[in-house]
């Protein structure tokens, strides 16, 4: 959660792209978040910037549930099973394990990449492609690669992320 160019950070109530109070995925925090993503207003506070999210990112803990809130056409909590879900379809599911260590609770919404800034991504001296070496073993007959990339990542625009930090 670092500093943006406005010294706050990434996520806080100031950029209104966090939840004043966290929930687990459901079609009201969704619904939220949806909102308060569509409703983000330009630099001069006059517009609304309706960003569409395109991403729910979940820890893995999260995955089935917003995979039942993302998949499904009627709402999962529905007693009948006939009423609509509203958040269907909102976003693509990305379910990423490495989230659990810091919180099995907390998920995030993300704009598309390619309709609105979001992450920056700048590579050493402008090599994108990866280093490769390699070495050959004598005595065991193999062959050992090794493969990185000097990459570095940065947010651009806090409007294009929201934060619910869970349960």
């Amino acid at each position: 959660n670092a500093k943006m160019s406005d010294g706050v950070a990434l996520f806080h109530g100031n950029h209104r792209n966090l939840a004043g109070s966290g929930g687990v995925p459901s079609i009201d925090t969704l619904s939220a978040a949806r909102s308060a993503m569509r409703t983000q207003k330009d630099p001069d506070k006059k517009h609304a910037l309706n960003i569409v999210p395109a991403y729910l990112i979940v820890p893995a803990a999260l995955e089935t549930l917003a995979r039942q809130y993302m998949d499904s056409p009627v709402d999962p909590t529905a007693e009948r099973g006939h009423a609509i879900n509203p958040v269907a379809g909102m976003a693509t599911v990305i379910a990423d394990g490495r989230l659990d260590d810091h919180s099995a609770t907390s998920w995030y919404l993300a704009a598309d990449p390619q309709r609105f800034d979001t992450v920056e991504v700048a590579y050493l001296n402008g090599n994108e492609q990866p280093f490769i070496e390699e070495t050959t073993s004598w005595s065991t007959d193999g062959v050992k690669i090794k493969v990185r990339i000097e990459a570095g990542v940065a947010p651009l625009d806090f409007r294009t992320f929201y934060k619910n930090p869970g349960v």
